[in-house]
């Protein structure tokens, strides 16, 4: 996670070194999926990280009802992740961090 200054971060991969992103094509529409990109400094990249229920919702920074969602609702390996309005911390919107 690195910071910008203004209060929002860029999701980095430490393995490929690429940045969450919601597609420039996307329009944001709910449902997009995201995906990792080259780092390219643009807002698609910059999310907020707020704390909710003992974990956190990832907004983004561009549209901050739009959040990081586990599409599906059941959090299971390999579901799909994209942007959708904020629901109030449903289980499939909140997130944890956790040393590797």
């Amino acid at each position: 996670f690195l910071p910008d200054g203004q209060g929002f971060y860029s999701i980095v991969s430490a393995e490929t070194g690429g940045t969450l992103e919601i597609p420039d094509y996307s329009n944001y529409e709910q449902g997009t999926q995201i995906h990792v990109s080259q780092p390219n400094g643009t807002i698609n990249e910059k999310w907020r990280i707020d704390f909710c229920q003992g974990s956190y919702v990832i907004r983004a920074a561009s549209k901050l009802n739009l959040v990081l969602n586990a599409f599906g609702g059941g959090c299971n390996a390999g579901d799909a992740v994209g942007i959708w309005p904020h629901e109030g911390g449903r289980k499939n919107e909140l997130w944890s961090f956790a040393p590797n």
